[in-house]
C-alpha cells in the first residue's frame, strides 16, 4: 500500500504514523469517520510540533481552533495552510460531534494534510517532499500478499451477507 506520509517522519514521526493510519482506515477498512478523526488528531499533534519548533507557549487550555487562529496571527504559515488546518478541524468536529463523515471529506482531509506537511518540510528545510499519490479503495490490494487478499475478500463477502 502506498504510504503518502512516510516522508514526514523527519519532522514528526507520530504525525506521519497517524496519517498513514488515517489513509489505511479510509482505503483498506472503508471507515471515513475514523480516517477523519485520525487526520484531525494528527493535525493537533502537528500544531504542537510547530509551537515547539517556533518556541511558542502552548497553553493546554486553548482549543485546537484557538491554536490555529494564533498560528494565523503569527504569520508563520501561508493562508492556504491555515485554511487547510481549519478545513480538517471542521471536518473532524463534524465527524465527532455530528456523526457526519463521507469518503470524499476523508480524501480531502488526507490531501490537505499532505499539503500541510509538504509546506512544513520545505519551510524547515528538511528536504523535498514527494507528490501525493491519489488512491482508490483497491489500490492497496496491489501490494498485499495473495493469502491476505483471499482472507480480505472472504471477510468482505461474509459481512455483505449479513
Amino acid at each position: 500500500m502506498c504510504r503518502n506520509f512516510d516522508f514526514a517522519e523527519r519532522l514528526a514521526p507520530d504525525v506521519a504514523k497517524m496519517l498513514n493510519r488515517a489513509e489505511e482506515l479510509l482505503y483498506r477498512e472503508n471507515d471515513p469517520h475514523s480516517s477523519i478523526s485520525n487526520a484531525g488528531s494528527a493535525m493537533e499533534l502537528f500544531i504542537r510540533h510547530i509551537y515547539k519548533i517556533e518556541c511558542f507557549v502552548l497553553s493546554f487550555r486553548d482549543s485546537q481552533w484557538n491554536r490555529i487562529i494564533r498560528l494565523e496571527g503569527k504569520s508563520i504559515c501561508p493562508k492556504s495552510i491555515i485554511e487547510a488546518l481549519k478545513y480538517i478541524h471542521s471536518r473532524r468536529k463534524q465527524a465527532t460531534h455530528e456523526a457526519k463523515a463521507s469518503a470524499y471529506d476523508a480524501k480531502v482531509c488526507l490531501k490537505k494534510a499532505h499539503e500541510i506537511l509538504c509546506w512544513s518540510i520545505k519551510h524547515y528545510q528538511l528536504g523535498t517532499p514527494p507528490e501525493y499519490v491519489a488512491m482508490d479503495n483497491y489500490t492497496w490490494l496491489l501490494d498485499m500478499p495473495q493469502i491476505e487478499k483471499l482472507h480480505y475478500f472472504q471477510k468482505l463477502i461474509k459481512s455483505s451477507r449479513g
